[in-house]
């Protein structure tokens, strides 16, 4: 009796990704490709996260924030004990979750 087996195949390529191969992944439809294909598959990195170019347009909004690697480190690390992480952190979740205003928006709340 023969098995069935779920492979994983380049999205880019669409050869077959065995194991060992070193691949990226997309953050929101979680396509996969070769990491050989990186840049011809137009993939990108976007907020320190990958994206294909499918996922890119209209869907990932590009922000600016330098204290994200904070966010990755655990409570219980001895490090974070330390105030400056927790206002790193602090600042890290401002700039995930600030809102963009268009220039109407923004006269509009400037006047009121």
């Amino acid at each position: 009796m023969g098995r069935i087996t779920c492979e994983e195949v380049c999205s880019h390529c669409l050869k077959k990704v065995n194991i060992g191969h070193p691949i990226s992944e997309c953050e929101l439809c979680h396509c996969v490709i070769h990491m050989k294909c990186y840049k011809p598959s137009e993939f990108a990195e976007i907020n320190n996260l990958n994206y294909c170019a499918r996922c890119q347009c209209g869907n990932v909004q590009v922000r600016y924030n330098p204290y994200k690697f904070a966010d990755c480190l655990d409570d219980d690390d001895k490090e974070v004990c330390d105030e400056s992480y927790l206002e790193m952190r602090k600042v890290s979740s401002v700039l995930e979750n600030c809102k963009s205003y268009s220039t109407t928006d923004l006269n509009t709340i400037s006047t009121s």
